[in-house]
């Protein structure tokens, strides 16, 4: 027998060179919370019964897929994987010193790829002593960032993918960097370069969604796996509480007008550490090039701050080529 709980269960990442090939080892170990990552069978009816009240004749398998949720902190290099699905391009340099050498802290940016075939994953999944599969061809359905101020900003997302096969790889983890509510600034802005000398918002809370329009592919090929899994539809909202204090939002909510929005996370361990070169912090920034509030609200609490609810929007702008980039520093050498 291997009974087991779920802290034995495990979860880790790798870039695929080939879309779809599976890679030989882990890239990245995640330290989950939970992770529900495993084959999902479609079965059908058979309803040709003859002779009898029965219901049914048989069950037939038509389809599979790997898919699932997985739960987790928000850790900077973590993220960087998903990222690298999501976005699809990213671009790497390192940091170096005085005497040009490397610092080993690197800052990605990242950009959407307009292709519906985008960087692939490999996941490696490990349940207790029960089954270790490694999945290919993975892609990122949703992936939902969430700060609270009582709590660790998490990260929850969904995985889709399509081939799996028997490993044995072994987890590894490296020390991680989490982020918290005091970590986070909010900006919007009229143009791309004014959210550098905007002024940030005192949020209470912030979650950001975004969906990729995942779409598993099937066709009549022998196979009860999709042969693919595009992505076609990207969707981005952020909902925000904070106090009641101008008519800002509401202003947005009763009018068309679009603004930048610039989302920012910075933790305060200095991922360099020596004395004599100047720190670089473990950072997350999204760029919104083009959003909306979409939906307003505010309390009316008779005892409490009155505050506000609200969610925007993102869109594609046409005259910046994009809907929403970002960026990554931390100790991670590449996501490709």
């Amino acid at each position: 027998m291997a009974e087991h709980i779920g802290k034995f269960q495990e979860i880790g990442f790798s870039t695929e060179d080939e879309r779809g090939v599976a890679e030989d080892s882990i890239d990245k170990s995640a330290k989950k919370i939970e992770a529900d990552f495993y084959k999902q069978v479609e079965k059908t009816e058979d309803l040709s019964v003859v002779a009898t009240v029965a219901d049914i004749q048989k069950l037939r398998k038509v389809s599979s897929l790997f898919e699932g949720d997985v739960s987790m902190n928000l850790h900077v290099d973590t993220v960087g994987y998903l990222f690298s699905n999501i976005f699809g391009d990213v671009t790497t340099t390192e940091f170096e010193d005085g005497a040009s050498e490397g610092l080993g802290v690197y800052e990605h940016d990242f950009e959407v790829d307009e292709d519906i075939k985008r960087q692939t994953l490999t996941t490696f999944v490990k349940d207790g002593d029960v089954k270790q599969l490694k999945v290919s061809n993975c892609v990122v359905d949703s992936l939902s960032l969430s700060v609270d101020q009582d709590d660790i900003i998490s990260s929850d997302f969904s995985l889709v993918g399509t081939v799996a096969e028997d490993d044995s790889s072994e987890f590894s983890y490296d020390k991680e960097y989490d982020f918290i509510a005091r970590d986070l600034e909010v900006k919007l802005a009229s143009s791309k370069a004014g959210l550098s000398n905007s002024n940030g918002y005192c949020v209470k809370s912030l979650d950001i969604d975004i969906e990729t329009g995942a779409e598993p592919n099937y066709c009549s090929d022998g196979n009860y796996e999709p042969s693919d899994v595009f992505q076609g539809a990207l969707s981005i909202s952020v909902d925000l509480n904070l106090d009641y204090t101008d008519t800002t939002f509401q202003d947005l909510y009763e009018s068309d007008e679009p603004k930048y929005m610039r989302i920012t996370i910075v933790g305060d361990q200095d991922l360099v550490d020596e004395e004599d070169e100047d720190p670089k912090y473990p950072t997350l920034e999204i760029d919104l090039t083009k959003v909306f509030v979409e939906d307003w609200d505010r309390d009316s609490s008779q005892d409490e701050v009155i505050t506000q609810d609200v969610t925007i929007r993102a869109a594609y702008n046409e005259d910046d080529g994009e809907m929403v980039t970002a960026k990554l520093i931390n100790k991670t050498e590449s996501y490709e």
